[in-house]
């Protein structure tokens, strides 16, 4: 894999229950953030809020400033997303469909389908003691093809270890692709507000739950070929400028010395 699929990170949705739809100004929540990708693409995302300080809209555009994707959120009475709408390009074209189901106010599936219905990805969301512990993505109805990551997490909890195994059931080493570590800080994420009960952030096609509400500062990566064998590491190191609210102004990574990427947020 290479270092683009963990650009995640860009992408990271923080959402909550909704009702209303005005947007609150003032407030710190986050209003845009602008990527910068080094030697690929600039993108950018907007937010946009309820009156009750809760997501109801996220645009990304691309580097031209065309509008390429916007998620609409829908919730229930009880606080939890009911789904997701996401529209592409100025034409308003709906492109698909998420529904998200709960269990103790944790989101525990999700379901992706086309306009039409057809089948497009589902994710069995997997916890212990409320904690977060992985993933299994089935590509098919039956999940007879998909993936699974697998976190764990350090007893201070600011590292964690994320493992992507190539079966959705897995039970050696020998089906693991990669292995990630993260180092975390104590400053919160800006995509964090001050009342938000429920987290999750855009991967691809669908949501994934967000782990830590801090912001990473280190990650060691490793790839593996087919036999377990190590085929590529690589480490990063990612810096935090901070305003008078302990906010992040601006994030960049760098990659042996090299800046791979750089973020930067602006707020209400």
């Amino acid at each position: 894999m290479k270092f683009e699929n963990y650009l995640f990170c860009f992408f990271i949705l923080l959402i909550t229950s909704c009702d209303q739809d005005d947007t609150i100004s003032g407030n710190g929540l986050l209003k845009k953030s602008t990527v910068f990708v080094y030697g690929d693409q600039e993108s950018t995302l907007l937010f946009k809020y309820h009156s009750n300080n809760t997501v109801s809209e996220i645009e990304i555009r691309d580097i031209a400033g065309t509008e390429d994707r916007k998620d609409i959120f829908y919730w229930n009475g009880n606080n939890e997303i009911r789904f997701v709408e996401t529209y592409r390009s100025k034409s308003y074209i709906l492109a698909g469909i998420t529904e998200f189901e709960y269990d103790n106010g944790l989101i525990v599936n999700q379901r992706r389908e086309s306009p039409s219905g057809d089948f497009a990805v589902e994710v069995i969301i997997n916890y212990d003691n409320g904690d977060l512990t992985g993933y299994e993505i089935c590509n098919t109805e039956n999940c007879s093809s998909g993936s699974y990551y697998d976190l764990s997490y350090s007893a201070s909890g600011n590292n964690m270890v994320e493992k992507w195994f190539s079966s959705s059931i897995h039970s050696e080493d020998d089906d693991l692709l990669s292995m990630t570590e993260y180092e975390y800080d104590n400053a919160k994420n800006p995509f964090f507000g001050s009342n938000l009960s429920g987290q999750v952030f855009a991967y691809n096609s669908f949501y994934r739950i967000l782990p830590n509400e801090n912001n990473f500062i280190k990650l060691e990566h490793e790839n593996y070929d087919n036999n377990g064998d190590v085929r590529e590491t690589f480490n990063q190191i990612i810096t935090h400028t901070y305003n008078n609210n302990n906010q992040p102004l601006a994030s960049s990574c760098y990659q042996n010395d090299n800046l791979v990427w750089e973020i930067f947020y602006e707020y209400y």
